[in-house]
């Protein structure tokens, strides 16, 4: 499992030892190997909150991506598809990708 503490990256060799206040850090370790394969890179994952509604929460999975943008968006969509498969379509909400493109 991957650490993950409010604001700090987390990779996947690593071992979480929190409250999991999504209720899906469990599924971290299979996002970030997702993520990895998809996108050729390291990832890490972080836990947001909203600034405007503290109580919203949600796990940023973030790695560096190359392509054009055709492929990007293809990967991008495929990468929801996968993790919608290993949480649940009801709480997709509680994850997003964040790409740093090299172009």
């Amino acid at each position: 499992m991957a650490t993950v503490t409010n604001h700090t990256p987390a990779t996947a060799d690593r071992t979480v030892q929190s409250e999991d206040p999504l209720g899906i850090e469990e599924a971290f370790p299979e996002i970030l190997r997702i993520t990895e394969e998809l996108f050729g890179g390291t990832a890490s994952v972080v836990i947001e909150e909203d600034p405007e509604l503290p109580d919203v929460r949600y796990a940023v999975f973030e790695t560096a991506a190359r392509g054009d943008s055709a492929e990007l968006v293809r990967l991008r969509l495929q990468w929801h598809e996968r993790v919608e498969m290993v949480i649940g379509g009801d709480q997709s909400e509680k994850v997003c990708l964040s790409l740093d493109i090299d172009e």
